[in-house]
């Protein structure tokens, strides 16, 4: 198993369509849009904790509890945005754009 200890760590290795499966999951909601503003406020520290532990999970890591922290600290969909933002940026790099 992997220490991630570095949020761009996390970036490498998380997949968007990971995270939003599981929210459609969590939320038992097969139409739960990310972009939607008010879909954190349901959201509360167990289940985000449950999101980290099937992020561990699935992409067998271990996220420390700075790292934990820092994605509180900046936001779930600060984070998420990130993240589609890296993605998109690594593929338009691989396609010469």
């Amino acid at each position: 198993m992997r220490v991630i200890k570095d949020i761009s760590e996390l970036y490498k290795i998380i997949q968007p369509d990971f995270l939003i499966k599981f929210l459609k999951e969590m939320f038992y909601d097969n139409t739960f849009d990310i972009t939607s503003k008010n879909w954190y406020d349901f959201m509360d520290e167990l289940d985000f904790i449950e999101m980290i532990m099937e992020i561990e999970k699935e992409y067998d890591i271990v996220i420390t509890d700075d790292m934990v922290e820092s994605i509180e600290n900046i936001g779930f969909l600060e984070f998420y945005s990130n993240l589609t933002s890296i993605k998109r940026n690594n593929i338009l790099e691989k396609l010469g754009i």
